[in-house]
């Protein structure tokens, strides 16, 4: 009876995992533990626990196999680690289709190259303590061949078998062994289609995928054959590329679209010996005429039966006007960069460079030669000792990196004069979009030249305030000596003058010219004291409301008797009253010094004619007439004023931008008309300035003069 073990094979294969163990006397060495597992090795690759081989071809052989034998039945086991199962059972009564491993029959058997025969079960010595009457009581007679692979492994056995003892001949134990090698033929067919299916597969797989990959491809690609360099294939890219349908492109040679045909034909034959070229940027012409930059990777196969580019075409127009755009913008910062005054260089954050610009370094050569080098690169190269600076500067930079702030220090270089370079280096962290630093800008500033102007400037205002203390000292001395002999030569004067005036006309008259003389030149040492007070800056002014009109005509008052004297007529303001009082923010004296130096100046310079005071608001806005001589911007909203006007000879226009500076005068020389220092008016425009007023100036010669003092207000 023909029986199936599909079930027995299957429960084999779940429990196939369970490890196999020896007893322990009977412990196997490395070597056995080795060929074990190649024998399981050889087992798993014929998937027999999957029940891979159709089970009809195994049981045509049991069958044949008890046929040949003249035995009951037969059996195709199979022997794993820790289990065996039968594939194939035919005919006779055997029980244990399915078993442990250890003390089988079997698992002797496939110890032994050949075949194995019980004659009698009961009898035999070798079935003492198992053997097939142990596996299956009603088996007496049983022969086994081993199933020996190719590489020599055993792993199972095909047995006949049956319930009455018997001897079996060579002949049929060679027909038995010949069975068990088909069984081998078998699986090993099996295997090799089930190999050539999944090969298959894997071709059909892979043919597919480069099938998509070759049409859905981002670049174009074309199989053209070498010769000609006609076109083989291309895929939709290729067609949209150059213009053409695939059908246009296909059968047409590539020399049509290449704008240089020799040097392609350079590369193809370079390439065909090396078996491909990479990275050729050429130019290719579309079929509208246009122009394209081409970039070109092609690799040599077989292509339906013969030898052929397939070659990969990018088409890199944007990438190339990109890059030159990139170019030109860089040239021209670059360009920019060189022609600025100042060392600017870029550094990546390990501190190489990247750039560096003329005025960092003017050899260009150098220039080259230190992108992608380190400072410390830089100093051995010329072989300075300044590396530790170098290594500081370097320690400066990765703070710089890790706080990722702006940061300046002061470096002090010797100059090649012998001098010192003062250096104000700046380093600047430029960040990405992850927040990491990218590139530091470092440049500097050269403060040599400004340290030593400072230095000179330093040293003259030393040397100025060294001369001002000088100056001071004379001008206190001569303030002391000759003030005390001047006032007594006057007082003598005084008294000469008196006791002479009716016995000695003459000598009381010059006794009074040596006290005229006097008087001048008290009046002109007090006013160089009072000009060397205001240059530095010495003379404190107090801030008050004074009443202008009231003053002014304090003033003129001083002056009547010298305008008489001359037979001028003098008008002053009229005394106000309390409520009509026309008040500034000013200083009393210093606005009594100016009013004193105005009349002095009219009386002076007036032959005949009159001197007129004036005193009075101008509307907000408004400016007196004349050339502003002083003051500042502000003095033209102020709208409190005094002016003295005269009749005399006036002011040349080309004196009048002088009228206010020191020792000034507009005729010279010892046989000038009007005596004076020339320091009135200067004076006057000091303390002008320093009442935040201004002054204007009125005047054409032959015309008179008039000065106006313009002040804030007293609610200013």
């Amino acid at each position: 009876m023909e029986t199936s073990s599909k079930e027995a094979r299957a429960r084999a294969g779940r429990r196939e995992e369970e490890p196999f163990r020896r007893h322990k006397e009977d412990r196997p060495t490395e070597q056995q533990e080795r060929q074990e597992q190649e024998r399981l090795a050889a087992l798993h690759r014929y998937d027999v626990l999957a029940g891979a081989p159709p089970e009809e071809c195994f049981d045509r052989l049991t069958r044949l196999a008890a046929h040949l034998t003249g035995a009951p039945g037969a059996q195709i086991r199979f022997v794993g680690a820790g289990r065996q199962w039968a594939a194939s059972t035919y005919g006779g009564d055997c029980e244990d289709a399915e078993g442990a491993r250890a003390k089988s029959w079997c698992a002797r058997v496939i110890e032994t190259p050949g075949v194995e025969v019980v004659e009698d079960a009961r009898q035999d010595e070798r079935c003492a303590g198992g053997g097939p009457a142990a596996e299956s009581p009603s088996v007496r007679f049983c022969a086994a061949a081993p199933l020996q692979t190719p590489s020599g492994a055993r792993i199972g056995v095909l047995c006949v078998f049956g319930p009455e003892p018997r001897s079996l001949s060579e002949d049929r134990q060679q027909a038995l062994r010949d069975l068990a090698a088909t069984v081998v033929d078998q699986l090993e067919r099996e295997r090799a289609l089930v190999q050539a299916r999944e090969a298959e597969a894997a071709q059909r797989a892979s043919e597919e995928k480069y099938a998509r990959l070759f049409e859905t491809a981002n670049d174009a690609i074309l199989i053209f054959e070498p010769e000609n360099e006609i076109v083989l294939k291309v895929n939709a890219k290729a067609a949209e590329m150059y213009g053409l349908e695939r059908s246009e492109l296909v059968g047409r040679s590539l020399r049509a679209f290449t704008e240089d045909v020799e040097r392609g034909e350079q590369v193809l034959d370079r390439a065909l010996q090396a078996g491909s070229f990479q990275d050729l940027e050429t130019r290719h012409r579309r079929s509208d005429g246009t122009l394209i930059d081409v970039l070109i990777n092609a690799t040599v196969i077989s292509f339906e039966g013969r030898e052929a580019f397939l070659s990969i075409h990018r088409d890199v127009t944007e990438r190339k006007r990109a890059q030159e755009r990139t170019q030109e913008l860089k040239s021209f910062y670059e360009n920019i960069l060189d022609e600025v005054p100042v060392e600017i260089a870029v550094l990546d954050p390990e501190g190489r460079y990247r750039y560096m610009n003329r005025a960092a370094m003017p050899d260009p050569e150098m220039r080259r030669w230190i992108i992608g080098k380190t400072d410390m690169d830089y100093a051995r190269r010329r072989g300075r000792d300044d590396r530790e600076q170098y290594r500081e500067r370097r320690e400066w930079l990765l703070e710089v990196v890790e706080q990722k702030e702006t940061d300046r220090r002061l470096e002090k270089m010797p100059a090649s004069d012998g001098g010192t370079e003062y250096l104000m280096r700046y380093l600047v962290p430029v960040t990405g979009a992850d927040g990491a630093v990218e590139y530091v800008i470092g440049h500097t500033v050269d403060l040599t030249e400004r340290k030593r102007n400072e230095n000179a400037l330093r040293e003259a205002k030393e040397r100025a305030e060294e001369a001002a203390q000088v100056k001071d000292a004379i001008l206190n001395n001569i303030s002391h000596e000759v003030r005390t002999p001047l006032a007594s030569m006057m007082g003598f004067a005084d008294v000469l003058a008196e006791d002479l005036e009716d016995k000695y006309e003459e000598s009381a008259e010059f006794a009074r010219i040596i006290r005229t003389s006097g008087e001048r030149l008290q009046e002109t040492l007090e006013s160089v004291l009072l000009l060397a007070r205001l240059e530095a800056d010495r003379l404190d002014l107090e801030s008050s409301f004074v009443d202008v009109r009231a003053q002014a005509r304090r003033a003129a008052e001083r002056y009547r008797s010298q305008a008489r004297e001359k037979e001028l007529a003098l008008h002053a303001p009229e005394a106000p009253a309390d409520a009509d009082a026309l008040r500034a923010r000013t200083d009393a004296a210093a606005l009594d010094r100016v009013l004193g130096s105005l009349l002095a100046n009219a009386v002076k310079f007036t032959d005949e004619g009159s001197i007129t005071v004036e005193a009075g608001r101008l509307p907000p806005g408004a400016s007196p007439p004349g050339r502003k001589m002083a003051g500042s911007g502000e003095a033209e909203t102020a709208h409190v004023f005094v002016s003295v006007r005269d009749t005399g000879p006036g002011i040349s226009g080309d004196f009048l931008p002088r009228l206010f500076e020191d020792f000034e005068q507009e005729s010279s020389g010892l046989g000038r008309q009007y005596q004076g220092a020339g320091l009135g008016l200067s004076i006057t425009r000091r303390l002008v300035e320093r009442m935040d007023g201004a002054v204007y100036v009125d005047s054409c010669q032959g015309g008179g003069t008039t000065v106006t003092v313009c002040l804030p207000p007293a609610g200013a």
